[in-house]
């Protein structure tokens, strides 16, 4: 994840499944981790509201 100085925050838990993705043997093994980096990154993803409803 980025904070506002520009740099990169990753939690343990990511930095796990990097470390599976980078040992894995094969294609559809590191497919099956990717996915699982990028269900994590999403969910740990800041939300950043761009609009705002006009009924509130």
């Amino acid at each position: 994840m980025f904070n506002n100085t520009g740099t990169v925050r990753r939690s343990a838990e990511v930095g796990n499944l990097i470390q599976q993705y980078l040992a894995a043997p094969d294609l559809a093994k590191r497919t099956a981790v990717f996915k699982q980096i990028l269900e994590v990154t999403k969910q740990q993803a800041a939300v950043v509201w761009l609009l705002q409803p006009s009924n509130i």
